[in-house]
């Protein structure tokens, strides 16, 4: 078994990133999963559900060879921007706990995380170099007591007046690992 680490996509551009099967690892009755684009590509690309799959596997078998795998590809890579979940969650607090790790360690690199999670966030001090962004959407209730940025659905009427529009490039960009130094919540169309 092998670890699956992308070195980017059409949205992303060249940001290098890890991705687990989307809804199983999600919070419990998501309720994007059938409007999920990461579902879609799941479905869609068997190379794409075979590599997010073992990534799970993987975690779930050895999760100490996982993050291993992980900090390996850090070192020789030594990308100045990475990208946790184009697709999937965090399956369980532990995993949580080694993305603060890694990112701790490899304080060179710029780590990013939208997450549906909150059950296993509290607010408290990240990482300088870890981005966490709340993935808001319709029907899921706004966590006021989170301190995190969030990302809405332009088609969400909750979302704030003032808000950075992603232009949908991610390494044009990379607004999104700055959000909660500026001070702004990120609103992208539905894709």
């Amino acid at each position: 078994m092998e670890i699956h680490i992308s070195e980017g996509n059409m949205k992303l551009g060249k940001v290098p990133n890890i991705s687990l099967p989307p809804v199983v690892t999600c919070r419990p009755k998501v309720p994007c999963k059938k409007l999920c684009y990461a579902n879609k590509a799941f479905r869609l690309y068997p190379n794409v559900r075979k590599n997010w799959n073992e990534n799970l596997e993987y975690y779930r078998q050895d999760p100490d060879r996982y993050f291993g795998e992980i900090r390996i590809w850090l070192s020789k890579n030594n990308p100045e921007y990475f990208r946790w979940h184009v697709a999937g969650d965090c399956p369980d607090g532990r995993y949580l706990e080694e993305v603060f790790d890694i990112a701790q360690d490899f304080f060179d690199t710029q780590f990013m995380m939208f997450t549906k999670r909150w059950d296993l966030l509290k607010n408290g001090t990240l990482p300088k170099n870890l981005a966490i962004v709340l993935s808001m959407w319709p029907r899921l209730k706004n966590p006021e007591d989170l301190d995190f940025p969030r990302a809405w659905l332009s088609t969400d009427k909750r979302k704030p007046a003032y808000h950075f529009k992603c232009p949908g490039k991610c390494d044009a960009c990379y607004q999104c690992w700055e959000l909660a130094r500026l001070g702004y919540d990120v609103v992208f169309d539905p894709h």
